[in-house]
């Protein structure tokens, strides 16, 4: 568990100025207060893969939480627009670790734009879990902050 972490730190580290293409900085609800890093990176106009670390306080809102760390990867993919703000849909896997480690499925709206703001965004869900069977809804907002393409 704690190598997992470890290589995902790393991961994000050393990794983003090789090929991430959109960085930002995101926080919210998610399992709690959660706030952390989501990279994501273009395969076409219309969909892009992403992945995420981010710290939570848990359920109960303290900072002794049963599950501190969330990490998701999946896509997203472009729905259209609602009004001036581009709206896309994503789908990915979901974990939170901890000792009360689960796994599950993340579904989120993705509003662009924000107050006409370019690097500002909305992301709203639910991260579901088979075992037992509970969801977490999460509304985050996020900034970008690096926009670069890869070296």
């Amino acid at each position: 568990m704690q190598r997992l972490i470890a290589f995902t730190i790393i991961l994000f580290l050393a990794g983003q100025s090789a090929w991430a293409n959109h960085t930002a900085m995101i926080g919210g609800m998610r399992d709690g207060l959660a706030m952390g890093l989501e990279i994501e990176e273009h395969l076409s106009d219309n969909l892009m893969y992403r992945f995420g670390l981010e710290a939570s306080t848990g359920e109960d809102i303290s900072f002794t939480a049963d599950n501190p760390f969330v990490l998701t990867g999946g896509g997203r993919f472009r729905l259209g627009k609602l009004g001036f703000s581009p709206m896309w849909g994503g789908v990915g896997v979901v974990g939170n670790f901890g000792n009360n480690t689960e796994i599950g499925v993340a579904l989120s709206l993705i509003f662009e734009k924000i107050y006409n703001q370019d690097p500002l965004f909305l992301e709203t869900g639910l991260d579901w879990f088979t075992d037992p069977g509970h969801g977490h809804v999460q509304i985050q907002v996020g900034y970008r902050f690096i926009e670069a393409g890869p070296i």
